[in-house]
């Protein structure tokens, strides 16, 4: 019309971002922009949020599949285009440097990354998995502890019984967002490496003897000190 292109769908004009089916074949379909007067024009490069909420990514007006990486961020894409959200998903193609695999993906779309906030605590991922590395780490400066199922410990003092930093194993008092609080004035409460051994501290008491701790029995002897935190066994009177 004019020189100028137009779609119209049920007898109307349409407008804004539009994906366009093509009659000769599926993979000549693409996305354009009709603005608010209707005329046709390329589609942005980039991702796109429609108005029904899917995410989409498109380059040349043509919906990018399965794992993308755009700019710092990972995505999968299924063959309708939308993006996986908030769940585990199995990446069965990539188009990135990430290998197929299981990840998780939040609501976003983004791959998760680094420490996230979840109802039930907080997780450090790695591309998408949480648990790809645990224990003592130090992340952006600061340190956590991670667990092998890839949850912080937050809001108590714990033994760091695997270090993958440049502190030692020992115990530590981490705070509600999981970073090591240092120099804290206290007592001493749970497992410490001492002496090429564990003891085993409440308020600043070292256990000594044959003591419970988390339903097992440990024998500490009179130095307090057990060697390689080893289990007693057998009968003992």
């Amino acid at each position: 019309i004019d020189g100028e292109k137009y779609f119209f769908k049920d007898g109307y004009c349409v407008t804004g971002c539009q994906y366009v089916p093509s009659q000769e074949s599926a993979a000549k379909s693409k996305w354009y922009d009709f603005g608010e007067d209707g005329i046709c024009q390329p589609m942005p490069d980039g991702l796109y949020t429609h108005t029904d909420g899917n995410l989409y990514y498109i380059l040349d007006g043509t919906n990018q599949i399965c794992l993308q990486k755009v700019e710092n961020d990972y995505y999968f894409f299924l063959y309708n285009g939308t993006a996986v959200k908030n769940q585990v998903y199995n990446a069965f193609e990539t188009y990135c440097d990430l290998p197929c695999g299981n990840y998780e993906f939040g609501p976003d779309g983004k791959m998760l990354q680094g420490i996230v906030e979840k109802e039930d605590g907080l997780y450090y991922y790695i591309n998408g998995v949480a648990g790809r590395e645990y224990g003592l780490l130090k992340i952006d400066g600061d340190y956590y502890f991670v667990l092998m199922n890839g949850k912080l410990i937050t809001s108590q003092t714990y033994f760091a019984w695997e270090t993958r930093c440049d502190l030692p194993v020992g115990t530590y008092t981490f705070g509600a967002d999981g970073k090591m609080i240092r120099d804290v004035a206290g007592p001493k409460n749970g497992w410490y490496q001492e002496n090429g051994g564990y003891a085993y501290y409440v308020d600043d008491e070292k256990y000594t003897g044959i003591k419970q701790v988390d339903g097992y029995y440990y024998d500490f002897g009179a130095d307090g000190i057990n060697v390689g935190k080893t289990k007693l066994t057998g009968l003992f009177y």
